[in-house]
Formats: C-alpha cells, structure tokens, sequence
C-alpha cells in the first residue's frame, strides 16, 4: 500500500503553538518531517521537532500531545482527501495530582527536543486506503467556557451497547503517572488503572470529604472516559478551572468538562 505525505506539511505548521493544560504558552514551535512516502503502514513515521524560542523554560504535560512517544495517545490528526483518518489508540484520564516529572516534557530556553512516533498502529490507514496524508500535531491545550454539554451527553442516553469491556487490567501497559483510566477507542473498552481505585464515591461531595475541583469521584471517571468510547470525545485540558475556560466547541469535544460538569450537578442537589 502506498502513503504519501503533503510535501507542504512543514509550511503548514510553522508557528504551531504548544501549552501545559493551564497556562498557554506561545514560545513552543514543532516542525514535522518524514518519508515522502513509504509502501507498509509499519513505515508511517513522523519526527517532530519542537523548540522553546522564548526566554524561559516550559514545562508541558506529554499525554496526548507530540510530546507522547511512548503511549498509544493521539498526537496527531491525519486526514486524506480532507477526511479525518479514524484514530484507533487511548483516551485517557489524569490525575492531577497523581502526575510525575515522567509525565512532563521541560524544554530550556533555545532548547530544541526531537521526538519520533511511529504512526501506523494508530489509525485506521488500512480502511482508509492508498493516498496522500497530512498529519497535524496536537499542539495546543486551548482555553475556554462550557455549559453546554449536549452532544456527547445525548449520544451516552441512546448508547445500547452491550459488548463494551470494563477491565482493572492494564492490558496495553498505560497505567503510567497519573493515569486514571483510559479507553482504547478501536474497541471502546475501558481499563481503569489503580488510582481509580482510591477515589470515592460520588455521595463524598455531600459530606463534605470531597470537593468538584477534586476531580476524584468514581462516577466522574467513569463518564469521563464514557464519553471518550460513545461521544467521541478527547482530552483538551485537565481540571475543572481550565475546563471552565475553553470555548463552546472545545468544551463540546473534551471529556473533563463532563466530568467536572455532572459532579458538579450532583453536589448542587445535596
């Protein structure tokens, strides 16, 4: 099967802005580079090079961004023919926390760090067929507002299936700092990782043991990743606060603000 990479991909991202799930940052250029193309999908690889061009060190959470190399995290979107290539790796939830310096990629002013990822088990390029691809990092935690939590919620009212998996088993070894859960999107199964065991029940909220902000009730992970295996939804940012501030579409696409959003529901009727 032949693959062939726009040659005007590197043009297309010049300028792509990288930031931590709280704090924007602008300094954080990527550069993208790769074969042409390449005759087997286990040849669909990607380096990125991301350099620091501001004047003092960044600190960036890896997951699901270019940063993340080494877990099955989306760290692209790949089109052909203007259509979204199906991504068929994790979704997951954080910890806050719970999260490590492994967890993190620090970047020094003027420091450039080269990452490469091997794309090929990632997303559906069999179905998609033969063709010329574009990838597009993900680069940008965005911020913004969300009350309006319809989509993804009215997709989990009408959702039937009854093959999903819920395993306590890290079958696909992601149950690194920090991680919660996740769901692998090809089956939508969900795992869920030992920190899910030490967080509480949801009635915590109304005795005061918990708080909305703690993001660490059952029940909140649970949707969370729910709406990554039925809603489609990806993780734009982490915490309540960041959730807050993203805008409309964002908040419709990132899992957390349903999270944040239904507990939140829950300890207003206690």
């Amino acid at each position: 099967m032949f693959f062939k990479v726009s040659s005007l991909l590197a043009l297309a991202l010049a300028g792509s802005a990288l930031a931590t799930p709280v704090t924007r940052s602008d300094a954080l250029k990527v550069e993208l580079s790769g074969a042409e193309s390449v005759t087997s999908i286990d040849d669909v690889k990607i380096t990125a090079a991301i350099t620091n061009t501001g004047a003092e060190a960044v600190k960036v959470l890896k997951y699901g961004t270019i940063f993340d190399a080494e877990l099955p995290t989306r760290s692209f979107t790949v089109t052909k023919d203007d259509q979204d290539v199906a991504f068929t790796g994790i979704k997951m939830t954080v910890s806050i926390p719970d999260l490590d310096d492994s967890a993190f990629a620090t970047i020094a002013a003027g420091e450039t760090i080269t990452v490469e990822h091997a794309v090929g088990s990632l997303f559906d390029f069999e179905a998609a067929g033969e063709g010329a691809y574009s990838f597009q990092p993900m680069t940008t935690f965005l911020v913004a507002n969300g009350d309006d939590l319809s989509p993804a919620a009215e997709m989990l009212k009408t959702e039937n299936s009854s093959s999903r998996t819920l395993s306590c088993v890290d079958t696909y070894g992601a149950c690194t700092s920090g991680v919660i859960a996740y769901t692998l999107i090809a089956t939508t199964n969900i795992y869920f990782c030992p920190i899910f065991f030490q967080e509480v029940p949801q009635s915590y909220l109304c005795t005061g043991q918990t708080t909305v902000a703690s993001r660490n009730v059952r029940g909140g992970t649970v949707l969370h990743e729910l709406t990554h295996a039925v809603g489609g939804t990806d993780d734009v940012t982490y915490g309540c606060s960041a959730d807050q501030a993203l805008s409309d579409a964002n908040s419709y696409a990132n899992a957390d603000n349903y999270n944040c959003f239904s507990t939140q529901v829950f300890a207003n009727q206690c």
